[in-house]
């Protein structure tokens, strides 16, 4: 399935609920990594606040690394109940199925309840949030891209990190990809504004891009540079 560009993009570009509720740290700041939070965060759930709670990088790394091991974008809801059922043994499948319904219908059901499982608030975020990794890689896969700048690089990535996730994606050596993308060796390690880079790419769209093409199939133009902050 080819997605549309525009589609594509809105999607990524838009904060999960859980960043849209997160308080700056620093007023200039418009989007806050989950790394980068020191305190908890107020977030409106079926009119009821609750907490989320500070993320390790390594516990969002853990969920990223699931998903990524089966694949990005084949994740069916089989799958998804492993990976859920692997960090949450003692929850029982039926709510894995309500969870699921939520997501596929991005609304909250009356029947998702805590009641009957023994789930404290912590751990029904962290299920939560892998939930949310379920509901983008499932339609962007490439939107991985979005999740991983978000969780180890606060939106700024090297190129070097652009690369790795790439190769994951698409199966492409980095000498290959740099090749394609016309990156030099030596600018791996500077660091792009991620944000510029999703719009540099999406301004390929115009001369027959479509995220979901691979791009090293393509002669893009070199935009890199344009977006390099270090």
């Amino acid at each position: 399935e080819i997605l549309d560009g525009d589609q594509f993009f809105q999607t990524v570009n838009k904060n999960p609920e859980y960043i849209q509720n997160i308080k700056p740290i620093q007023q200039k700041q418009t989007k806050v990594a989950l790394k980068s939070m020191q305190s908890f965060a107020n977030l409106s759930f079926q009119e009821k606040p609750f907490h989320i709670p500070t993320f390790l990088k390594n516990e969002i790394q853990y969920e990223f690394n699931n998903l990524d091991q089966h694949a990005i974008g084949k994740v069916d809801f089989k799958t998804f109940v492993q990976l859920g059922k692997s960090k949450f043994p003692h929850i029982y499948e039926q709510f894995f199925l309500q969870l699921y319904q939520y997501v596929n219908q991005e609304a909250i059901q009356p029947n998702v309840s805590m009641n009957d499982v023994q789930l404290n608030q912590e751990q029904y975020t962290q299920l939560m949030y892998v939930v949310h990794h379920y509901q983008i890689v499932k339609h962007q896969p490439l939107a991985a891209l979005y999740l991983y700048m978000d969780l180890s690089c606060n939106y700024e990535a090297r190129i070097q990190d652009i690369l790795l996730i790439f190769y994951k994606h698409f199966q492409i050596n980095s000498s290959e990809a740099m090749h394609k993308l016309k990156i030099n060796a030596n600018k791996q390690y500077q660091t792009i504004n991620f944000q510029d880079y999703l719009n540099k790419i999406k301004s390929v769209k115009t001369m027959g891009y479509c995220p979901e093409t691979n791009p090293f199939t393509l002669q893009l133009p070199t935009f890199v540079d344009s977006c390099v902050i270090s």
